[in-house]
């Protein structure tokens, strides 16, 4: 997720927004403004115009000199043609000695584009998977703004990710505004995770104020152990050491098939996707109490409508899906940003134990979309300068047995950070808290972290971390 993460704003610095022509959605996309931010820039340009200058960015209410000076490499505040934009390229590489599995890794990444079109290409080899790449992953795009192609490998996500979310997620950045998924688009593959990208064809179509149509087709290979006609396991770690290994590689292929439409007011968004998908072999896994209800053989599917209304500095969001055996899911939330120093938001889930959806990547405090009642809380505040505290609390009722969890089981978990931020300094404290009641048990994970900056070539920093562990034994 951290390399993803980087990787998503690599590809800002190489395609700046025009922050005076976005719309808010696309400003909302790049995690770097607040909502209060991108509410006072809105309205500041609907009264006085296109902002002209980087220093009158400064002076818009929630922005000031430091804040546009971090800003500037990922925003410009004019357009460039795409047919004039000039030739890029990128090139990042990695080799590391991994002695706990006594080989060298590689990776390579190579980004570039001219005019309408970009590519990327990806290598990686793990430690002991021999001389030659054992991972490649390539896509070429074409942009002509209201229409646009991609051949190759590429992920994809729409409404909240109730049925189509095959895309990092922005939830870990911490922030309220960050449990809101905004993105209803495709973006060419260029991570390292060898099961997790769509390999195909995707197009997508602006038709202006009647919406904006986008489809994909893929078949993608993927690690599994077969026999014959079936399958009886989707390993995921993409390692391919030992002979058994390289016999589970690219072994079963799955098909996919995607639509959705998009229609976005300045208020108002409305999401339609409709997907399907199904792998050349037939389900062989086996079957026990904890999977029981998200085997599926042959063909499935999802269909989902998902609604995100702003108003102000409040954006309220919503999205029911059903999937192919008549299984409801639903979730709503509201962020509230009422000023600079102030945001949270409420996220509430309803997952039942038999949706099943494939390549659903909704919020979920469990890795599939199912088997769960929920909600998430997250605040952020700044009550002076300097100091920003941030809060987030989720609690989950899980009502089937989970894997090695025979009962139905409770989870809550508080991630609470305080930081304060001076001239040369900083400190930052964290406690992590899980509770979990089929071990009646508290866990605290404590951090204590200490940086001081003489200079802009000089940084030191100092870390102690604590875990504290309760079970009812102990405490009892």
């Amino acid at each position: 997720a951290a390399d993803e993460l980087q990787q998503w704003y690599e590809s800002l610095l190489l395609h700046p927004v025009n922050i005076n022509t976005a719309s808010r959605s696309r400003l909302e996309e790049l995690h770097v403004l607040s909502l209060f931010q991108i509410e006072s820039l809105q309205e500041y340009i609907a009264e006085y115009g296109a902002v002209l200058s980087f220093s009158e960015l400064a002076q818009v209410d929630g922005f000031n000199a430091e804040t546009v000076a971090a800003l500037r490499p990922v925003i410009t505040l004019e357009d460039s043609e795409p047919s004039g934009l000039p030739a890029y390229s990128q090139a990042r590489t990695r080799i590391k000695w991994k002695s706990s599995q006594e080989g060298l890794y590689r990776y390579a990444r190579y980004l570039g584009g001219a005019g309408r079109f970009s590519y990327g290409l990806t290598l990686e080899t793990d430690a002991l998977e021999g001389l030659w790449p054992d991972f490649v992953s390539a896509h070429v795009q074409y942009d002509a703004g209201a229409f646009k192609l991609l051949s190759g490998d590429f992920s994809a996500s729409y409404g909240q990710g109730l049925a189509m979310d095959k895309s990092f997620s922005m939830s870990a950045l911490g922030s309220p505004a960050a449990v809101i998924k905004r993105k209803n688009d495709f973006r060419g593959y260029t991570s390292t995770g060898e099961n997790d990208a769509f390999r195909g064809l995707a197009l997508s179509y602006d038709f202006g104020t009647a919406g904006r149509v986008q489809a994909f087709l893929s078949a993608a290979s993927l690690d599994a152990t077969v026999t014959d006609s079936t399958y009886s396991s989707l390993p995921a770690t993409g390692y391919h050491r030992t002979d058994y290994q390289k016999g589970q590689k690219d072994a079963l292929r799955e098909f996919v098939a995607c639509v959705n439409y998009t229609v976005e007011t300045s208020r108002l968004m409305i999401s339609l996707t409709a997907a399907g998908y199904g792998y050349d072999k037939h389900n062989a896994r086996r079957v026990q109490e904890y999977n029981r209800y998200q085997m599926y053989d042959g063909m499935y599917g999802n269909a989902a409508l998902s609604v995100l209304y702003s108003k102000g500095h409040l954006r309220c969001f919503a999205e029911v899906a059903v999937d192919m055996g008549g299984t409801p899911a639903a979730l709503a939330g509201a962020v509230w940003s009422p000023g600079y120093n102030f945001e949270g938001s409420v996220h509430l889930r309803a997952y039942p134990k038999s949706y099943i959806a494939n390549h659903g990547g909704a919020y979920s405090s469990l890795s599939a979309v199912s088997n769960q009642t929920g909600i998430l809380v997250n605040l952020l505040a700044r009550p002076f300068d300097g100091f920003t505290v941030t809060a987030m609390g989720d609690a989950a009722w899980h009502p089937h047995v989970r894997y090695r969890i025979d009962s139905p089981s409770f989870v809550a978990s508080l991630k609470a950070r305080c930081e304060y931020a001076a001239a040369g300094w900083s400190v930052c404290c964290q406690d992590n808290y899980t509770f979990k009641d089929y071990e009646d048990s508290h866990r605290h994970a404590l951090k204590l972290l200490a940086t001081a900056r003489p200079s802009q070539q000089l940084s030191v920093s100092a870390r102690a971390d604590c875990v504290l562990l309760l079970t009812g034994a102990v405490s009892g």
